[in-house]
Order: structure tokens, then sequence, then C-alpha cells
């Protein structure tokens, strides 16, 4: 926060993506990788180009109890990359549990929503009280639980773009991160027999969701 407040008193109140915009950085025509984002506004993403690219290291910001608002991203069409961040606050610099925290951490808007502050204190009202909080935790499970950013957030196709193709499309020299002609020819054999990958069918969820390197 100290660096926001800095940048907005410099700038006449600008946000750091304002100040980016207004220095021309943004209309540049370069690619860019705009690393967490967790301080960066609706109108903010408004101002990003195509080949700006958001990135998400959700471990990381976990530690530091703030993961940015990726649902948000999701809604706004803004595609991103998933990373690591630093081994300072990431323990095995390994992308796969990132990846499946991402596949859960839009649901956790239920647990710190108005609906759940009720219904954990609802304890001290009456039975009928207690119910209708229950009743409207239970609506509010229902409506994130079908909101579409969740649903693309949940699929194991889009989530390996976040670390293939969405990052391999930034470089200006070569293509990677994709199965094509000219790519970088960056390729991974799997046994998808291993128990790591059981049950085995669906093997881009199980890219996500298991352990793959015994099967390698």
């Amino acid at each position: 926060i100290a660096e926001y407040r800095a940048i907005g008193a410099r700038a006449g109140g600008k946000t750091p993506v304002e100040l980016l915009k207004s220095l021309g950085v943004l209309d540049a025509g370069v690619p860019m990788m705009l690393v967490h984002g967790q301080y960066m506004t609706m109108s903010d993403l408004d101002l990003l180009k195509p080949d700006h690219m958001l990135c998400f290291c959700p471990r990381s910001h976990m530690l530091f109890a703030f993961p940015a608002p990726i649902h948000r991203w999701v809604d706004a069409g803004r595609p991103f990359a998933v990373a690591t961040d630093a081994a300072a606050s990431n323990d095995d610099m390994n992308v796969q549990p990132d990846l499946r925290v991402v596949q859960g951490l839009a649901m956790t808007e239920v647990t710190v929503s108005k609906p759940a502050a009720a219904f954990y204190t609802s304890s001290t009202g009456d039975p009928a009280t207690r119910l209708a909080a229950a009743e409207a935790l239970h609506t509010q499970r229902q409506q994130v639980h079908g909101e579409a950013a969740v649903e693309r957030l949940r699929d194991p196709r889009r989530l390996l773009d976040m670390v293939w193709k969405h990052p391999g499309g930034l470089h200006p020299g070569f293509r990677a991160g994709e199965l094509s002609a000219g790519a970088l020819a960056n390729i991974l054999i799997l046994d998808p027999s291993h128990p790591a990958l059981w049950p085995g069918d669906d093997l881009l969820r199980a890219l996500v969701m298991c352990e793959v390197a015994p099967a390698i």
C-alpha cells in the first residue's frame, strides 16, 4: 500500500496503471506482463491492451493474505498467466499446486461474503433467525458456484493455457505454449497408465490436479 499511496501522491491521485497510461507506456505497442495486480481496479483493467498480460501468483498472494480477484479479471475478459513468484514466498516453485489453488480460489468468495458473516454470528439469535441465515448462505453458495467466471476457472484446458499458451504468446521472437508449425518444440512425454495420474480418464485434468513428475 505504501507504493500505491506514494504513486497517487506524486501523480495527482492516479493509480499505477493510470500513470503508465499517462506516460505512454501502455500505448507503446510492446507486449508486457503486469504481475500481481491486487490494487488494480476495473477501470484500470479497461486501460489494458490485448498484448498486456496479467500474472497471478496464487500461493504467494495467499501467504500475504491478499489474493488478486481473478474472477473479476475473467469477468472483464482479461486472460492471465499463473506463476510461482519467488522462492521467498513459494516453497517448492512448482506451478502445478498454484493451478490447483486457482481452480478453487473463486469459491472462497462465499466464505468472506456478507451472508456468511451473518450466519457465523447467528448463534446468538433464535432458531428462525439461524435458519434464515443458513438459507441465505446456501443461496450465496449456489450463486457463486454457478457464476460463469467460476466455471471457466475450473476448466483444465483454460487452466493449462495460463502456464502454456498465455505466457508463451508474449515473446516477440518466438511462439511457445502451443502445438503448431513454427512454435517452440518443448515436449513432455508422460505415462498415462502411471498411478500418479489415476483414474486417468481425463488427462488434461490430471495435468492440473495430479503430481505428474513420477509419470514422466
